[in-house]
């Protein structure tokens, strides 16, 4: 089946409706078998609250309400989030209310660190992970033989970081979010973020591959931590980040501050840009 994508304009009085018409659109229940067990993978990028960070509650609500609707078991959905570095799974489900969203629906909430875990070798070539991880990846034991529903997140970077945007050029962090904080009204959060709205074309990881996306929103994140780390690769490369920024390695992700000099972390190897060359024009010599 080829992969679909559906668009549809909604209101705070029918989201939760809505979700359930996007999943329609696309006939999500041609992949997600109701014969399977189905993880529904959260998605928890702050253990706070941040509006548009982390699964919305009424994504969650909209998500499980459209499953039960159209015939699914409550006894085979199993919402899981795992840790991160800067993220407490369990304290994160409260905080974003997710609890009583799965409650009322009669599901429960598997928090990944409590399960076991395993060493999955790919059955089939892929893109890049192949060569990446050539001796496999590890994943909870239950994802085997089960679908997965995964909503969206957001992650962030240091000021210093260079972002590869869509026609090429390169631009810090820092200057981007100040350039669209500038040219936008910014909100302050009680936390001391400062978020602001804005439209750049960015390179983008989808399906495995780089692509073209959408960068709309650009946070300013205050330093609580006076360190900061510096990863530098065998070929040059390198990138300024938090003790706790994580970093995705054969082992999965680990902090910045566990890194060691050999150890192996994920980067993308090319990067294609459309466009055409230009030929400079000669000049004469000094």
């Amino acid at each position: 089946m080829p992969s679909a994508v559906a668009l549809l304009r909604t209101r705070p009085e029918t989201v939760v409706e809505d979700y359930g018409r996007l999943m329609r659109l696309v006939k999500y229940d041609q992949v997600l078998h109701r014969d399977q067990d189905l993880i529904l993978k959260l998605n928890l990028s702050w253990t706070k609250y941040f509006p548009a960070c982390s699964s919305q509650p009424w994504q969650v609500d909209g998500v499980l309400t459209t499953l039960l609707e159209d015939g699914y078991d409550r006894h085979r959905i199993l919402p899981v989030e795992n840790k991160t570095v800067v993220t407490d799974p369990i304290a994160g489900c409260r905080n974003n209310r997710w609890s009583p969203v799965l409650e009322r629906h009669g599901v429960p909430f598997i928090p990944l660190p409590g399960v076991e875990w395993t060493v999955y070798k790919f059955q089939s070539p892929l893109l890049k992970l192949n060569a990446i991880f050539p001796e496999g990846i590890e994943i909870p034991k239950m994802y085997v033989g089960k679908n997965v529903l995964h909503l969206p997140t957001v992650k962030c970077v240091h000021p210093d970081t260079e972002i590869l945007l869509a026609d090429g050029s390169m631009v810090r962090a820092e200057a981007l979010i100040k350039e669209w904080q500038v040219r936008e009204p910014a909100h302050d959060l009680p936390d001391g973020d400062r978020v602001s709205e804005g439209e750049v074309r960015v390179v983008s990881l989808s399906g495995g591959d780089l692509t073209g996306g959408h960068a709309t929103h650009f946070w300013r994140t205050p330093l609580t931590d006076e360190a900061v780390w510096t990863i530098r690769t065998r070929t040059g490369r390198q990138v300024t980040t938090s003790r706790r920024h994580p970093f995705l390695t054969p082992e999965g992700w680990r902090p910045a501050g566990e890194i060691r000099v050999g150890d192996r972390i994920a980067v993308a190897r090319r990067i294609r840009i459309d466009g055409a060359p230009q030929i400079l024009p000669r000049v004469a010599s000094l």
